[in-house]
């Protein structure tokens, strides 16, 4: 067995990869037995290794089973990408293979909206990270010494591409939600994440968990970014709730129990990635129900960011947004309001402050808050 290391490859650490303790840069690296030269190894072999190892728990990763799917679905697509571009050893992944995969535009009917030519930051930094965990699981089982994900960029996020919903706007899409010759599911999605609760939620949301008298539900946090909280439901929710309950009891009886509110079947045997897209295509439905799609700057993620504001302005407090919003972080929850929830805090200027740098220095940091959105 030999062993190498790679001194010269400067790159900056993944916190992911920091916090699953997966080998860096600098690390020590011992070539796999089976191996004559580092990377000379079919990529689909190599993904196959990898894969199990992380479900065998050999490589102490320590991901969940949503995690695991969702880097093995991202992960499968690469392969593919690449083969279909003629690498087809791992040693041939270079920084530009994967920066071109990372930025693909996706394809299919659920990206029909995609009129930015190139995939949401979500997405990107998804796969970066799934790439980077990937080559560094490489890395431990001795299969190759390099990590070309690292190098990969994001794009950043369009300032004002996404807005929060209006109040007539919200009025309207709860309006057509509603507006059916027979039931359906939208409604309840629709008051959900009128709530509160994020695509992910969404979708693993119970039957039971919604309690119609108390008019509370529960929403579990799935994902570092969400806590698991309870939160009210106003009037039209608690309706849509209701006819949606009333119609699980009807169809499966009196016991619903693990049974997904807005999907068939049990939250139990769904594949969270899946159905949370799911999930978003459904409100993207009810959005272009009303009227509003991406030509008016709003997506399903504007509800969430209406729902923070109009608590903010309910509240004018962000603990009150955070909680509401299930997020660890209050920088989360500012990051939600586009109210100027500095005004009310900051000391005015005195008089005699005439300076031009003043002014200058307050326009710089107004535009770099607004540029965090």
């Amino acid at each position: 067995m030999s062993t190498t290391t790679n001194p010269t490859q400067f790159v900056r650490r993944s916190s992911n990869r920091r916090r699953v303790d997966l080998p860096g840069p600098y690390d020590p690296f011992t070539l796999a037995a089976s191996l004559t030269e580092p990377g000379l190894l079919p990529l689909a072999e190599a993904l196959a290794l990898v894969v199990a190892a992380w479900r065998d728990q050999a490589v102490p990763v320590g991901f969940s089973v949503p995690t695991m799917r969702r880097y093995e679905h991202n992960l499968n697509q690469f392969v593919a990408y690449a083969q279909a571009i003629g690498a087809q050893m791992l040693r041939e992944c270079d920084p530009v293979l994967c920066a071109d995969w990372v930025h693909a535009r996706p394809v299919g009917k659920m990206w029909s909206a995609n009129t930015t030519g190139q995939p949401a930051y979500g997405t990107q930094a998804n796969r970066r990270t799934s790439l980077i965990n990937f080559f560094a699981t490489c890395h431990h089982l001795g299969l190759w010494d390099q990590n070309p994900g690292e190098k990969v960029t994001t794009h950043g996020r369009s300032i004002g591409r996404v807005r929060p919903l209006t109040d007539a706007e919200a009025a309207r899409l709860m309006d057509r939600a509603a507006y059916g010759a027979r039931e359906n599911k939208m409604p309840a999605a629709v008051a959900l994440a009128l709530a509160g609760a994020t695509v992910t939620e969404i979708a693993q949301v119970e039957g039971l968990d919604v309690h119609l008298v108390e008019q509370v539900v529960w929403l579990p946090g799935l994902g570092r970014r969400n806590l698991p909280r309870w939160v009210p439901l106003d009037g039209w929710q608690t309706t849509a709730l209701r006819n949606r309950v009333s119609y699980l009891t009807r169809r499966h009886g009196h016991d619903i129990t693990g049974l997904s509110l807005v999907h068939r079947g049990r939250v139990a045997d769904q594949d969270p990635t899946k159905f949370a897209m799911t999930t978003n295509q459904m409100l993207v439905r009810a959005l272009a129900k009303a009227g509003l799609g991406p030509a008016d700057g709003v997506r399903p993620t504007s509800i969430h960011e209406y729902v923070a504001n109009r608590v903010y302005a309910q509240t004018g407090s962000m603990e009150a947004v955070a909680v509401r919003c299930g997020l660890r972080s209050l920088d989360a929850a500012a990051r939600l309001v586009t109210a100027d929830w500095r005004a009310r805090h900051e000391t005015p200027a005195p008089a005699t402050a005439l300076d031009d740098r003043y002014s200058q220095a307050a326009a710089a940091a107004a535009a770099t808050e607004a540029g965090t959105r």
